[in-house]
């Protein structure tokens, strides 16, 4: 089984709720952060929402953010891949509600090709041909 490489082509900062969205069906997943509170670390289940006695964790965190969804009765909220393991939240996923926090504000997508090992070694031996004198 070979292995995936993937050519970045383009990236785009989205900005903005309506940005991020718009990002995330051209061109898939973004990268977003968060500033995790701790209450954030025991997250198992359901939509998060910071709680009033939690307070923020040294630094930042970034996630894959995939999707989000709309619900009459649980509002709006992200879908988002954690670093943590599958241990963690809803088998390594979360669901933060929009508005509470930076994943609305801005994310980092990026647009790619992808390969494989062997198709990459291909391009850059045909590369480095080129350019032979």
């Amino acid at each position: 089984m070979e292995d995936n490489v993937y050519k970045v082509i383009d990236f785009c900062l989205a900005q903005q709720q309506d940005g991020v969205k718009r990002e995330i069906m051209r061109n898939g997943p973004v990268i977003a952060q968060i500033n995790p509170q701790t209450d954030f670390l025991t997250y198992s289940e359901g939509v998060y929402h910071r709680t009033p006695d939690a307070f923020k964790f040294q630094g930042n965190h970034v996630m894959k953010v995939v999707g989000w969804e709309d619900h009459e009765d649980q509002g709006s909220f992200w879908i988002a891949q954690n670093s943590w393991g599958s241990d963690w939240g809803e088998e390594g996923y979360v669901r933060v509600a929009m508005g509470e926090t930076m994943l609305d504000q801005f994310a980092i997508g990026f647009a790619v090709y992808p390969g494989t090992t062997s198709d990459y070694e291909a391009q850059q031996k045909a590369q480095s041909q080129e350019y032979s004198f």
